[in-house]
């Protein structure tokens, strides 16, 4: 928790159309639990695996009700 603390940030901007430059944004800063177009990220395929173990340990999800 204090490795997060001493340098993680996080921050928000309004854009009246976010999907047009979220591409760019996550290119330009490459976070990297963001897996979304960013896929050249040297932790890109360790975070997908451990994604992948992490939903498989979770078990059956709860269907959803209308």
């Amino acid at each position: 928790m204090a490795w997060m603390r001493e340098r993680l940030r996080v921050t928000w901007a309004e854009h009246p159309e976010p999907q047009n430059v979220e591409a760019s944004v996550i290119a330009e800063l490459t976070p990297p639990l963001n897996q979304a177009h960013n896929k050249s990220h040297p932790l890109y395929s360790m975070i997908a695996a451990a994604r992948a173990a992490y939903r498989a340990s979770a078990g059956p999800r709860p269907q959803a009700t209308d």
